[in-house]
């Protein structure tokens, strides 16, 4: 009786399709045609407030979930990776 439901797991588990067990994540990629500051991301964080920030060469991204704020350093402003821009 045990062998013929042990046979009938193993069978069961054998037959299953692979997709059932894994998971998938959605995933979305974001370039700077959607306002990142650049494409090669260093570095990510989220802050208390929820906002996601990306580092990358290119400057820092602020993004609140719709739109990216991106700030960049320009050589000649010192002050220049405090003026965003959307």
């Amino acid at each position: 009786m045990y062998s013929r439901i042990l046979i009938l797991v193993l069978l069961a588990a054998l037959l299953t399709p692979p997709a059932v067990f894994s998971q998938t994540f959605p995933f979305k990629t974001y370039t700077r045609a959607d306002g990142l500051a650049q494409s090669a991301v260093s570095a990510f964080f989220q802050d208390s407030r929820g906002y996601m920030w990306f580092g990358t060469w290119g400057g820092i991204s602020r993004y609140d979930g719709r739109d990216f704020w991106s700030y960049r350093n320009s050589a000649f402003r010192v002050t220049s990776i405090g003026e965003g821009s959307n």
